[in-house]
């Protein structure tokens, strides 16, 4: 039984949760639950055995599973694992073209291996689709650190401090900055 392969050597914060969870172990959302608590808690491995039912369980009813796609694309970046989290995070752009989360997460790996012309680029297409996407503004702000192209840098930071006020968000760093380059162009 499931149950017993997952108890070996689990916390006993996890043991309860999976006992609570794992009624029914052909039930997608339960691996994928127990995935999360394993991922939680810092088991990895765990985890990443956890979303791989689930992909399997998807595979056998011939329909996507986005979550674990998006799961294991988090798991791989957060070890540092870029190929495997792009692979994945690929995966959940061919089920759902439309998803800007594994968009991000793409731009964020070619940004960490170095690549910053092709990451502002795809941070620019997310922008193009969703201008309120606060997390591309503030990675292309890095990109733009780094490449000290500061009067696209000015811009981008006045760009993100206009669309944190529409969304009702308080951004005082962001506002001290975009004065401090309004002064120093």
């Amino acid at each position: 039984m499931i149950i017993k392969k997952y108890q070996s050597g689990m916390s006993k914060k996890i043991d309860k949760a999976i006992l609570k969870t794992m009624r029914d172990e052909k039930n997608i959302m339960n691996h994928l639950k127990l995935g999360m608590l394993y991922k939680n808690e810092g088991y990895y491995e765990d985890a990443i055995s956890s979303f791989r039912v689930c992909v399997k369980m998807d595979a056998d009813k011939d329909f996507t599973f986005l979550p674990a796609y998006m799961e294991l694309g988090d798991l791989y970046l957060d070890m540092e694992d870029y190929e495997n989290a792009k692979r994945w995070y690929g995966k959940a752009t061919d089920c759902d073209y439309r998803d800007l989360d594994a968009k991000f997460k793409l731009a964020l790996i070619t940004y960490k291996t170095g690549d910053y012309i092709n990451a502002e680029e795809q941070l620019n297409k997310i922008l193009d689709t969703d201008d309120y996407y606060l997390e591309a503004y503030d990675l292309l702000i890095e990109i733009y650190k780094k490449l000290n192209m500061h009067d696209k840098l000015a811009e981008t930071i006045e760009e993100r401090e206009s669309v944190a006020e529409e969304l009702g968000q308080e951004e005082k760093e962001w506002q001290f900055l975009a004065n401090y380059f309004k002064k120093h162009r």
